[in-house]
């Protein structure tokens, strides 16, 4: 019998992975979202006296969310350098954990 769909093996970091970049895209749309119903709202009212206060604080938002997975994925970095590189054969003035005296 010939396999036409090749099921996908999804580990809990790729889930998770795939979680970030999802919740990021959602927030980045909420604020897109919300920035086009305070424009067309303060057209329609014609008073744009909170603009200051809506760009401070949505952009807040944005950039802690931004911020946050970023930082994700730097930590994920570094593990997988950690990870993916040779070991050490002893040359380098590293500290093992071990007594050196």
């Amino acid at each position: 019998m010939i396999k036409l769909f090749k099921k996908k093996k999804t580990s809990r970091k790729t889930w998770l992975w795939e979680f970030s970049k999802k919740l990021l895209v959602i927030c980045f749309m909420i604020y897109i979202a919300h920035f086009i119903f305070s424009i067309v709202a303060m057209w329609h009212f014609r008073d744009v006296t909170y603009l200051n206060t809506f760009i401070e604080q949505n952009t807040d938002m944005l950039k802690f969310a931004v911020i946050g997975y970023l930082g994700k994925a730097g930590i994920e970095n570094v593990f997988k350098i950690k990870n993916n590189t040779p070991p050490s054969d002893g040359s380098d003035d590293s500290f093992d954990g071990g007594d050196s005296m």
